[in-house]
């Protein structure tokens, strides 16, 4: 309403100073008359109109604001409108403006009187002026308003440049009508006055006027278009720099259905996308271990299999069976997933991963990810604080049952190997699991079950006892004989 209301005082204004000096006294009362009910007619039509066009969209706009549901079609429906709005009110009011050229001079030369040629002239004009003006501004704020007040409602999650049926501008087309307002109305209007006759002596005082009212009006319209410029390609910006700063819970809150809209949606989209990856990634890593995930994803070797030098950990809860079979379900998952947070921990804090856990133990490899080569050093500390932080575990069970130590009490057994082992994604090409396989991996295996045979809770084997750094106190076993080997082999306990 704004630009047309001001629009029509321009247009007064232009017709007092030029047209009624031209008028008789009764062409200027029909020429008033005609003023009065044109724009008493046609300010109600206009605004009809619009709202006839409008106003279904008012129940879709509060059912989607208090989540309701709503049918698609309507939906659809009142979607093409809200985009569609801006060019309804400049439809309506290019109507309403260049109706009043041949209304004016039919009204005019309706009459008996003969009417000033010049006339002829300056009604034109005025209308082309103040219509200008007006319906490009109109055009403007209409988006502005539709992008602020409706686009949040109707596509919260974007989408709007998709919409079937829909005809937005595109940024180009917003910069041929911001040239219009801006540079062809003001001079359009300069023009028009320059070849039009002279009827006043001020006409040059009038066309400075009237070129400032343009160019203020093209300012205007001016500050708009950066408004819709400028507002997407900051938040594309803050968000941008919000997810290189490892935020990915941002999102541009915009939707648009010119050439931002695609742009907008995509960016959204693609950062939904490395949100998704990234819990995938977690998650793969809670399966898999981080260190696993991370080979297996940034490296082709975590594709295939490789032989390496390794040291392999197998750790296996005594008395856990018997234990369990007092204990609710629920505290049976408590109780193992507060023994495997613990280790789990352990392990990893010595460069070690946990490979795979097996019921009430697991299998954790050293020296399979990256290229340390202190891998039976890492292996040992492991292994001698699972021991240690076994009696934290068992205090804490030990509070569950009451005090009964003879429910509560869990023991445990790790056997540790160093040698060759083919580490990678193995299985087949539909189901693959990060592991090690070898004869490395079965005596690592081995060595654990000698742990109930003699009775202490760590064990590791010739192989990595060699490669231990000097310091290490270390007792000696007589060699063990072990299912699938025919020679004994050594193995040795921390003191």
């Amino acid at each position: 309403m704004l630009p047309n209301v001001l629009g029509s005082i321009f247009n007064v204004w232009y017709n007092v100073t030029n047209i009624q000096p031209l008028l008789s006294e009764s062409q200027l009362a029909r020429f008033m008359t005609v003023v009065t009910v044109y724009n008493a007619l046609i300010y109600p039509a206009v605004i009809f109109f619009y709202l006839k066009w409008m106003l279904p969209v008012r129940a879709t706009f509060h059912r989607l604001r208090s989540g309701q549901s709503i049918d698609e079609d309507r939906l659809n429906q009142d979607q093409r409108k809200v985009i569609n709005s801006p060019w309804a009110i400049v439809t309506i009011g290019c109507i309403g403006w260049f109706l009043c050229i041949p209304v004016f001079l039919l009204s005019m030369y309706a009459g008996s009187e003969p009417v000033h040629p010049h006339v002829l002239i300056h009604l034109p004009i005025s209308f082309l002026i103040a219509g200008m003006i007006a319906v490009s501004q109109s055009l403007f704020i209409s988006e502005v308003c539709s992008l602020r007040l409706l686009h949040p409602v109707f596509f919260p999650n974007g989408g709007a440049s998709s919409v079937e049926g829909a005809w937005s501008l595109t940024i180009s087309r917003k910069g041929l009508i911001w040239a219009v307002s801006v540079i062809v109305c003001p001079v359009v209007s300069l023009l028009l006055l320059i070849v039009a006759p002279r009827n006043v002596d001020w006409i040059n005082l009038f066309a400075m006027s009237v070129s400032l009212v343009a160019i203020s009006f093209g300012l205007g319209s001016a500050w708009l278009m950066a408004q819709l410029i400028t507002e997407p390609v900051r938040q594309l910006r803050y968000v941008a720099e919000r997810v290189s700063a490892g935020d990915l819970n941002v999102k541009v809150n915009l939707s648009r259905a010119d050439d931002f809209g695609p742009l907008i949606d995509e960016f959204n989209r693609m950062v939904g996308g490395l949100k998704e990856r990234t819990r995938i990634q977690e998650t793969f890593g809670r399966h898999v271990g981080e260190a696993a995930a991370r080979e297996i994803l940034g490296e082709q070797s975590g594709e295939i299999g490789e032989e390496k030098h390794i040291t392999v950990m197998f750790v296996d809860l005594r008395n856990f069976t018997a234990l369990s079979s007092e204990m609710r379900a629920d505290e049976i998952v408590g109780m193992l997933n507060m023994f495997l947070t613990e280790m789990v921990d352990i392990v990893e804090r010595n460069g070690g991963m946990v490979n795979k856990f097996l019921g009430d133990g697991f299998m954790g490899l050293f020296g399979a990810i990256g290229k340390n080569t202190n891998h039976p050093d890492l292996a040992i500390a492991a292994g001698t604080q699972i021991v240690t932080v076994m009696d934290q575990v068992n205090d804490r069970l030990t509070s569950v049952f009451q005090g009964d130590d003879s429910r509560a009490r869990l023991e445990i057994g790790v056997g540790i190997h160093s040698g060759l082992a083919i580490v990678g994604s193995i299985g087949s090409p539909k189901r693959l699991e990060y592991t090690a396989i070898g004869d490395t991996v079965n005596v690592a295996s081995r060595i654990e079950s000698l742990t109930k045979v003699l009775g202490v809770p760590l064990l590791f084997s010739e192989s990595t006892h060699r490669q231990l750094s000097q310091g290490i106190l270390c007792r000696e076993f007589p060699p063990q004989q072990v299912k699938g080997k025919a020679d004994p082999i050594q193995v040795y306990t921390t003191t």
